[in-house]
């Protein structure tokens, strides 16, 4: 039984167009149970808007919103915003407490890339090619100088670098980061041995 539709509009960090093509996850939380879309992914459409089905599962939530539709009405609806070439995704939580109608979402921004310069070198300040940063959900190789560009999403509070043959090095995002973070990867050691 489709209970009701949530609907919004996706736009740039500015707010001033839509940005079509994104992916958008809802869940409303209806006394603490997630109720979600029947579809994992709606996709926002021509100057960004969408409206995803809001579905009951079960019969006795259908009698419960035929007596009262009232109670039906969710505490609070998370939403994620997934990333474009151009915008970095986000998230929301639209609280339900004193909203007229949480069902209409209204304008959602994007959010800026943040665009992370990385230099990584070894203990010997050697560039290492091929070392891989990880931020977030988002991950880039170095080059043969020991250098990447990696874009960072808004909530993201650290890098981790690794390469074959080197430990792992992390570093907060949290504080004022400087425009290249360099990171220092110390040499792992390998056990050798010869069995007779």
């Amino acid at each position: 039984c489709e209970l009701r539709w949530i609907s919004g509009r996706v736009v740039t960090p500015t707010g001033e167009q839509g940005v079509a093509g994104v992916d958008v996850s809802l869940g409303a939380f209806i006394d603490g149970v997630g109720i979600y879309p029947i579809f994992s992914g709606v996709e926002s459409g021509e100057d960004g808007f969408f409206n995803a089905p809001i579905w009951l599962t079960s019969k006795g939530e259908y009698e419960r919103w035929k007596a009262n539709p009232k109670s039906m009405e969710p505490t609070h609806i998370d939403v994620t915003l997934g990333g474009s070439s151009d915008w970095a995704g986000t998230e929301y939580r639209i609280e339900g407490a004193g909203n007229a109608d949480i069902w209409a979402l209204g304008d959602l921004s994007m959010a800026e890339w943040l665009l992370q310069k990385i230099h990584v070198v070894d203990e010997l300040n050697q560039p290492i090619a091929g070392a891989i940063a990880f931020a977030g959900a988002m991950s880039e190789p170095t080059d043969e100088h020991g250098k990447l560009q990696v874009q960072v999403w808004p909530g993201v509070e650290e890098i981790a670098v690794s390469a074959p043959g080197f430990g792992i090095v992390k570093k907060s995002l949290v504080n004022k980061v400087p425009e290249v973070l360099k990171f220092v990867l110390p040499r792992t050691v390998k056990m050798t041995g010869k069995w007779q």
